[in-house]
């Protein structure tokens, strides 16, 4: 299968992509974030959207990353500033980006046109932009690695993070904001209706199993960087959506992982 140059292109594409989603889904998880990922993820047709108008190509991630880290910015703001709860803001912005986007699209030939946006297809990646989502995937890893302690204090007591002189505002920021920048850059490879479960999934098999938070996050990346690599191996010799695959073999192991521990409780 590696015989292709487009086969390559997706292992590699995989390699990028998999260990941000392992580490960022922890935390996720532990900020109760699920439902504003997916919400990103259906909001990119706006970002890609405003993309067309401007007369950027719907495969440039740049439109979708502005966006996304708009929406998850003004996200953190509202939220903070006025009180409401998070699935209420999340909600009424995704929906109206959903309905801008939607009107947006079926003026550039209708939604039939981009559905393969919906489920994405990692084999039309090019090779040249792989260099420019590894740098920006090194850079979110780094910045997460940074930050990560700080993430994790403020999830457990907001209270005293403020005493230590950690602002939870600010870092909310960053973390959404790399949530945000990651849903953009794995359109291609997972779709929009499919994005969310990997930000779900290999924290919630790390969950069942890790002791600590340092086997949390090192269990989560592993296995969602060895579960995708199959997952594209199983969709090339089935030929399937390599995003589906991906989230059906994490799928699997969630629900073997927890009748496992279920059995020895």
């Amino acid at each position: 299968m590696f015989e292709y140059e487009f086969m390559q292109n997706a292992m590699i594409l995989i390699l990028i992509i998999s260990p941000l989603f392992g580490l960022l889904s922890t935390m996720v998880l532990n900020n109760r974030l699920a439902y504003f990922s997916d919400a990103l993820g259906h909001s990119a047709y706006l970002g890609i959207g405003i993309g067309l108008l401007l007369g950027i190509a719907t495969n440039n991630v740049l439109p979708v990353v502005i966006f996304s880290v708009l929406f998850a910015v003004l996200l953190v703001i509202i939220k903070r500033r006025y009180g409401e709860a998070p699935d209420t803001v999340i909600g009424i912005i995704a929906s109206i980006s959903v309905a801008v986007g939607i009107i947006i699209l079926t003026g550039f030939g209708g939604l039939q046109k981009f559905s393969q946006l919906l489920v994405g297809d990692i084999l039309l990646v090019a090779q040249n932009q792989l260099l420019p989502l590894a740098i920006l995937a090194i850079i979110l890893i780094i910045i997460f690695l940074l930050i990560y302690k700080k993430l994790v204090l403020i999830s457990v007591d907001e209270s005293l993070a403020k005493s230590k002189n950690i602002s939870p505002v600010l870092y909310e920021i960053i973390f959404t904001s790399m949530v945000a920048i990651t849903v953009a850059m794995s359109i291609n490879i997972v779709g929009i209706l499919l994005v969310s479960a990997l930000f779900i999934l290999p924290g919630a098999i790390s969950k069942m199993i890790s002791k600590n938070m340092k086997q949390y996050i090192i269990i989560s990346t592993i296995s969602c960087i060895i579960l995708s690599v199959i997952g594209l191996i199983v969709s090339y010799y089935f030929s399937i959506p390599t995003g589906a695959s991906i989230v059906v073999c994490l799928g699997i192991v969630y629900i073997m992982t927890l009748l496992l521990v279920s059995f020895k409780r």
